[in-house]
């Protein structure tokens, strides 16, 4: 390499520490986006396990005022 090379390096070099707490700043946010799916998928499930019960709530009700408007 010549020196004239190098010399477009030497941004790369002289900045090289705030790099470092640009990558480490980057590794935190994915840690924390994935901390975060998992919390949202999580929520989702169980919010779709509930409404999964209520279905079947309203499904019974529903066959109960079938079964007393064909007493009627």
């Amino acid at each position: 390499m010549k020196p004239e090379d190098l010399a477009l390096f030497l941004p790369l070099i002289l900045n090289a520490p705030f790099l470092g707490l640009i990558f480490l700043e980057l590794r935190k946010a994915q840690k924390l986006q994935k901390e975060m799916e998992s919390r949202f998928s999580t929520y989702f499930t169980s919010l779709e396990n509930s409404f999964c019960r209520i279905e079947k709530h309203i499904q019974y009700l529903q066959e109960i005022f079938e079964e007393i408007y064909r007493s009627l």
